[in-house]
């Protein structure tokens, strides 16, 4: 099976598109999110100690093994340690260890609109090939996508805002002539040895150094998408400011007793 070739020219949205006779750029449009539920979130943001636009998205892993960082601690220990505040996202319960030490604020308990709210009001999105890596896109955030099995560039093909990172040489392993596998060969062979203590782990993101990932996250943050996030951030608040003078209208309408107006 490990020598079988996976060789994709489309992705998911390609496919969808062919089968409903639509162009896939007609079908990339960005998630409407309502004012109130951008007040709601800012307060629970708040109350743990973070801003909008001051805080790094992390999805700490995905739903299949075989697309989950294996130095994600690492990764996470070193935004911390750089001063960076980070918001972990997960679709599973986080280990105790990835929350123990400083701080950290999760996703967990939060429904899907304040799981987009909280991606859109991310200065980055780190992820694996997952649920926020597709949000990210849909609410116009930056985001880092860690690949192993799957083709970063034919996912990521209409997220401009996108940038997936791949460890693409994998000569002499066991899937040199069937790279990507698309989880395939993680699900058969685990990269290997099925009983090895690192069976889990996919060796091509093994490869992919945490420093280098916030290396980018920095040039990303400082330089590339400065502009871009600052855009976002006037453009989002100005919608809380709106959303907030209507709900003061509002409670003063009611103060007067709710007089109708003629």
């Amino acid at each position: 099976a490990h020598e079988q070739n996976f060789d994709l020219k489309k992705n998911r949205i390609e496919v969808w598109c062919d089968s409903v006779g639509h162009r896939p750029t007609d079908m990339v449009s960005p998630y409407v999110i309502a004012p109130r539920e951008r007040i709601d979130v800012v307060h629970k943001l708040k109350s743990a100690g973070l801003d909008p636009f001051d805080y790094v998205l992390v999805q700490y892993h995905s739903a299949e093994r075989y697309k989950d960082y294996p130095h994600i601690d690492d990764l996470v220990a070193i935004l911390r340690d750089r001063g960076h505040k980070v918001v972990l996202a997960c679709n599973r319960p986080i280990p105790d260890h990835a929350l123990a030490g400083k701080p950290v604020w999760t996703t967990a308990g939060l429904d899907f609109s304040e799981c987009m709210i909280v991606a859109e009001m991310a200065q980055m999105v780190i992820c694996p090939d997952s649920a926020f890596l597709h949000a990210s896109a849909a609410v116009g955030t930056p985001a880092i996508g860690l690949f192993s099995g799957t083709d970063g560039a034919l996912t990521c093909k209409y997220y401009p805002l996108a940038h997936p990172v791949q460890h693409t040489f994998v000569d002499g392993k066991p899937c040199e002539h069937s790279f990507p596998c698309w989880g395939v060969q993680r699900r058969n062979f685990w990269c290997g040895d099925r009983n090895a203590a690192d069976a889990h782990k996919p060796w091509c993101l093994e490869q992919i150094s945490p420093s280098v990932i916030v290396q980018l996250t920095e040039q990303f943050i400082h330089d590339r998408y400065k502009q871009h996030l600052s855009d976002r951030y006037d453009r989002v608040m100005a919608h809380i400011e709106k959303a907030e003078m209507v709900q003061i209208d509002k409670s003063r309408f009611a103060r007067l007793g709710k007089k109708k107006v003629i």
